[in-house]
């Protein structure tokens, strides 16, 4: 692993949004133990590996759901995952 690799990258996710990952995807479910409030959204601080590892557990569970919108529902935001400014 580079150093890129392992450097720390703040995300954001609301609370639904995490508790999607813990609950539906087979990413470990303590990923936020050591997460942050930040307004209505919580912070967590992933590696790109960590992201990545995330994206393909969601892309898993959306594939394998009855209707994407039963599982994420509208507008949670999963399309994208971007880095918090900071």
């Amino acid at each position: 692993m580079n150093a890129t690799s392992m450097k720390k990258y703040p995300i954001k996710f609301s609370v639904r949004e995490r508790e999607i990952i813990q609950k539906e995807t087979f990413y470990d479910p303590d990923f936020a133990k050591f997460a942050i409030v930040d307004g209505k959204a919580i912070r967590v601080d992933l590696s790109l590996d960590d992201i990545e590892d995330i994206q393909g557990y969601v892309a898993a569970a959306a594939n394998h759901a009855m209707r994407w919108s039963g599982l994420f529902g509208q507008g949670t935001g999963f399309y994208k995952c971007e880095a918090a400014p900071g």
